[in-house]
């Protein structure tokens, strides 16, 4: 009797069959929550992308001579508007030389300092499984 107990439990350890439904049980959790991961940071890149063509839009807008930071902003957010919650701002800054001055004043030289436009494009993006991630795009125009 206890010779056929052993033959038994030999053949059952022996028996191949399942194997393949015990290892994909196993390794489904894995690749799903992987498949998750890879679909968050793609829809992350993707926004970030649209992020970078808005502050391009905004940037050309100024390469078109149009220097009002309201309507710079207004076509940056346009531009975004497939995208929820950015936050745009356009801000001028001037310089002489590299040194941040007024945009009013004249440089030391008697020349008008350089002005750039700063634009800035920010988001929070929430995944499924990622938690937060800050997502920002900028860029800088010598409009003078």
């Amino acid at each position: 009797m206890l010779g056929r107990r052993y033959h038994d439990l030999r053949a059952l350890l022996a028996d191949a069959r399942g194997v393949s439904a015990v290892e994909f049980g196993l390794l489904a959790p894995i690749l799903v929550v992987s498949f998750i991961a890879m679909v968050d940071i793609g829809m992350a890149v993707t926004e970030r992308m649209a992020m970078d063509r808005s502050v391009r839009a905004g940037a050309q807008a100024a390469m078109a001579l149009i220097n009002d930071p309201a309507i710079i902003q207004g076509v940056v957010e346009e531009a975004a508007g497939e995208i929820e919650d950015v936050a745009v701002n356009v801000a001028v800054n001037c310089s002489c030389g590299g040194t941040a001055s007024a945009c009013t004043a004249l440089c030391g030289s008697g020349e008008e300092p350089s002005v750039f436009l700063d634009i800035d494009a920010n988001k929070t993006y929430s995944g499924v499984l990622l938690s937060t991630i800050p997502l920002g795009s900028q860029t800088s125009v010598q409009v003078r």
